[in-house]
């Protein structure tokens, strides 16, 4: 019956039906040859995405980490040469947090109604750059910073962390390896300080269940985000932020000279959160006449009832030295910027050449 119809409709038709036919099946098939192609070229950029992602993560011999270090200065950085401004309130790019970020901000705030955690006014990291004198031998840092609140920083850091590892590179290439803009998902910025007490004991605090990011961690020895307590003739201070830091969880109080015995040796950015760390160490050796030993900060940690002791139990101590740090970082689980902190901390004392720090890591972790 199907011939009898194909032969009754008119040659033209016919001709023209089964053209129509080819140009579709010609179609589909190029649609589908195409989607392959492209396909194929998504994989390979994903695959060098993900590789230069891995790439840009801190590593130290077989020691891996997920920081990115932006820039390290083993003398550290002139405090003379900071130059630091306010730009205004937060810019939320909506488009590109998606529709996820009005709910991980519900989430956030029903955990604040619940007195789960405290909000309040945090400044995140703008954009930043390098700057040198004139015979380049004292690096500075120019920093610019946003204001805005805990909720946002960690509605904006729920996106973030929600996106496929892939996405999450792309997001990344775009920013590391470039000095400039920190990124969309920048939303606060802190200070990792390694504390050294005046008897050569590198002090680690290790984070209780009460902390909603990293419980049960430790960290090397401070980590303190900044806040408007942190400006200094109306500017954001890193240097006041890690003095805070200090005072408030190891009960250390310093003074305007005291601040200049801190050192900070790199700008870097935590991959796992899109947090911007100031690292630096402090050698209190060099503060108070060197009276702070590992028995005075065991003593204020138990007395001095510091600010954020809720957050930290007691102080571990090891021997300021490479083969000690290294087997504590084995033995425990350290913070990601904890572990880099520690790692220039020992490279920028003086006293202890690269190679023997890397042999002393690549023991530890073999």
């Amino acid at each position: 019956m199907v011939d009898d119809i194909i032969r009754a409709l008119p040659s033209e038709l016919v001709i023209a039906a089964i053209g129509a036919l080819v140009v579709e099946v010609g179609r589909i098939g190029f649609a589908r040859l195409r989607g392959w192609r492209t396909r194929r070229r998504d994989q390979r950029r994903i695959a060098e995405l993900d590789e230069v992602f891995d790439a840009s993560r801190f590593s130290f011999g077989r020691l891996g980490t997920s920081m990115y270090v932006a820039d390290y200065q083993p003398n550290g950085y002139d405090p003379h040469l900071l130059t630091t401004r306010s730009v205004g309130p937060l810019g939320v790019e909506q488009d590109l947090l998606g529709p996820d970020y009005q709910r991980f901000r519900s989430e956030w705030e029903s955990a604040h109604d619940a007195g789960r955690i405290f909000n309040g006014e945090v400044l995140a990291l703008a954009a930043f750059s390098i700057v040198r004198t004139p015979d380049a031998e004292r690096p500075g840092l120019a920093l610019d910073f946003a204001s805005t609140d805990y909720i946002t920083q960690r509605s904006i850091t729920s996106c973030y962390r929600g996106l496929p590892d892939a996405e999450r590179a792309l997001r990344a290439r775009r920013v590391l390896g470039e000095q400039g803009p920190a990124g969309a998902y920048s939303c606060t910025f802190g200070a990792s300080i390694a504390v050294v007490t005046a008897d050569d004991q590198l002090v680690w605090l290790k984070r209780s269940a009460n902390n909603a990011v990293n419980p049960g961690r430790y960290s090397c020895t401070i980590a303190e985000g900044m806040n408007r307590d942190d400006l200094l003739s109306s500017r954001p201070n890193p240097y006041l932020t890690a003095a805070r830091g200090i005072s408030e969880e190891l009960g250390v109080t310093l003074t305007d000279r005291d601040r200049e015995a801190v050192t900070l040796t790199a700008l870097a950015l935590n991959l796992d959160f899109w947090e911007w760390d100031a690292i630096g160490y402090l050698h209190l050796a060099n503060v108070a006449a060197g009276r702070y030993t590992r028995s005075t900060i065991s003593d204020y940690f138990t007395t001095a009832r510091a600010k954020d002791k809720w957050e930290t139990s007691s102080p571990a101590f090891t021997p300021f030295e490479p083969e000690a740090v290294a087997g504590f970082i084995a033995g425990h689980d350290v913070i990601n910027y904890g572990i880099v902190s520690a790692v220039f901390a020992l490279l920028s004392d003086g006293r202890f050449r690269r190679g023997d720090v890397l042999d002393a890591f690549d023991a530890a972790m073999s």
